[in-house]
């Protein structure tokens, strides 16, 4: 639905004063008192009903309403309402009655009774009155009520007046009318009752509505034999989080998700082969995964034992009594918790023991079985922290605690680039089965683009050209550097990734290189452009639809091949940083050496 704004305008061409009400789809919005005028921007609906009447003195002396429609968000219309209205003709008098003789006063004089009844505090209530026991008027859901009636002059009346809220009678009083007050015949008695309600209980304040939850996505499929039949009774789960479903008669499962990443989907079921699929999870939108298992082949059937001749019978010899079984060994175990430097527990650390593999949980915990005992190694790794060997004595007597502390990596900051060097960025880059021919010229193209915004926002460094090596699957940007700013090296190529992505090329990792040397100064691989999506999708410097296809090229296209070489690169690069920094120290040394000896010869 378009929502816009209208201003509306009033006008009496009579050019005398009107109450003007103005109301929207039947409410009231504003007031204007004058010949003309105009309301404040008020925001309706397109196809919104707009009325005005015009009141003189009390009257209605014009209505009118227009519909409104609007094209666009937040458009302007100004609609006019124009009347003339002029205040009614006086009626003539009617002519005098021509006088009549006074008649004799008579001594009982004819009038009337009035009782104008209000009610405080000003809140609205039923009002009865009574007269001699029955009931002459009542007022429904009012706090003003004027009541009249006939009285002679030879009377007196007792009124009782009572007030009811909700159905209860909450207060009454007793007014009495004496009929000698008349002086002439349609004289009037007037009194004014003053209902006083006692102070209303407050109400309770309604609950609070709740916010609508977000709408949770979900991972759903169907699980079919080869032959397309559903199969029902399927134990399926996820490899985290403790997702486990099962399957309908139609072969159906669904997980409602929490959690958003790169899962493994595990189907099982009697009689098929189990079946460990990816799945690759946003949590954006909804993922369907279907799944085809197979049946387990039947074991050959044995070959008929050959027949053999009956043997002689021979003399059985006595039983020998059975002898004991040595009592097994009592099993211990030695587990602990596996935390970090800030007293997190760490989860997911792969702990290895002599051989053994196990993973910690969400408290970081883990344990082994042990039947002997031992010196044993026990080595802890996880992604991000420095591993952990620990050599550890088991005596075997009783179960072993040893609790494991992991330190974070601290990557070493690359050397920053001087002014007037000259460095390119080299893009690897991939060929999908759908690129066309000219697709790196293309994909060089959109590179240069999107690195020429970048380095002109950033200020430091200045675009010299480009070039392809297809060949080495590269594209070479050559740039300069002109200040002091770092280049954001993944941010460059997540920018530019869905357009490469329809052109059929990937770029999986990238390096900053010195011209003159070719020394390597900076490399981000796959788990930096991760990261760098991550930060632009929250920043929202790319949508939803072009994170997905991101982190879905990255996850699935790119081969471990292609992660492994990645490593093996950054890991050069590390060695020889590490190298340089020994030998920076060490060459003055070496210098000094050499000299001493060249004197000394």
């Amino acid at each position: 639905m378009v929502v816009g704004w209208v201003k509306v305008k009033v006008e009496n061409r009579a050019g005398i004063s009107l109450d003007w009400h103005i109301y929207k789809d039947g409410s009231s919005v504003d007031f204007i008192r004058g010949v003309r005028g105009s309301t404040i921007w008020i925001a309706a609906k397109s196809g919104s009903r707009i009325e005005v009447k015009a009141y003189l003195g009390g009257r209605l002396v014009y209505q009118s309403s227009q519909y409104v429609t609007f094209s666009k968000e937040d458009e302007k219309k100004i609609i006019s309402f124009s009347c003339y209205a002029e205040p009614p003709k006086p009626k003539p008098e009617p002519p005098e009655p021509k006088p009549t003789p006074p008649e004799p006063k008579p001594k009982v004089y004819r009038g009337s009774w009035v009782l104008d009844i209000y009610v405080e505090p000003r809140r609205k209530v039923d009002i009865k009155v009574w007269l001699g026991g029955v009931l002459i008027r009542e007022y429904k859901d009012t706090w003003y009520a004027h009541s009249t009636g006939y009285l002679y002059s030879n009377q007196k009346k007792n009124f009782r007046i009572e007030a009811y809220e909700d159905g209860k009678k909450v207060t009454d009083t007793i007014v009495t009318i004496d009929g000698s007050y008349l002086r002439y015949d349609g004289d009037k008695v007037k009194r004014t009752v003053i209902l006083h309600l006692p102070p209303k209980p407050p109400e309770p304040k309604p609950p609070e509505p709740k916010p609508p939850e977000p709408r949770k996505h979900k991972i759903y499929g169907y699980i079919k034999d080869e032959e397309g039949k559903p199969i029902a009774g399927a134990f399926v789960r996820l490899d985290r989080y403790g997702y486990t479903a099962t399957t309908d008669s139609r072969g159906y499962y669904e997980f409602v998700m929490e959690h958003s990443g790169v899962f493994y989907l595990i189907v099982e079921r009697g009689g098929y082969e189990p079946v460990r699929e990816r799945v690759f999870f946003t949590g954006v939108s909804d993922v369907r995964k279907d799944v085809v298992l197979r049946r387990k082949k039947p074991p050959t059937p044995p070959k008929p034992p050959e027949p053999k001749p009956i043997p002689i019978p021979k003399p059985i010899p006595e039983p020998e009594p059975p002898k004991p079984k040595p009592p097994e060994p009592k099993k211990y175990k030695i587990y602990g918790y596996v935390k970090d430097e800030e007293g997190k527990p760490v989860a997911g650390a792969f702990v290895r023991l002599n051989g053994k593999i196990t993973t910690t949980d969400g408290k970081g915990y883990y344990e082994f079985v042990v039947d002997r005992s031992g010196v044993f190694k026990l080595v802890v790794e996880k992604g991000g922290y420095m591993p952990v060997e620990i050599p550890v004595t088991f005596l075997g007597i009783s179960d072993l605690r040893q609790d494991v502390t992991l330190k974070r990596k601290v990557e070493p900051k690359p050397p920053e680039p001087k002014k007037g060097e000259k460095y390119e960025l080299v893009f690897v880059y991939k060929k999908l089965w759908y690129a066309p021919a000219n697709a790196a010229e293309r994909a060089a193209e959109i590179l240069a683009k999107t690195t020429t915004k970048v380095l002109e926002k950033l200020g430091g460094w200045k675009y010299l050209g480009k070039r392809v090596d297809e060949g080495k699957n590269e594209i070479i940007i050559e740039i300069e550097k002109v200040g002091s700013p770092a280049i954001p090296l993944p941010y460059i190529v997540v920018l530019a990734f869905t357009g490469l992505l329809a052109l059929g090329i990937i770029v999986y990792y990238a390096y900053l290189r010195k011209v003159e040397e070719r020394k390597i100064v900076e490399i981000a691989h796959r788990d930096h452009l991760l990261k760098a999506a991550d930060k632009l999708f929250e920043e929202g410097a790319i949508t939803a639809s072009e994170y997905a296809k991101i982190v879905k090229a990255l996850t699935e296209k790119v081969s471990e091949e292609d992660v492994e070489k990645v490593e093996k690169e950054k890991g050069l690069v590390d060695y020889l940083k590490q190298t340089w920094e020994m030998l920076k120290y060490a060459l003055p040394l070496i210098l000094i050496i050499s000299i001493i000896k060249a004197l000394k010869d």
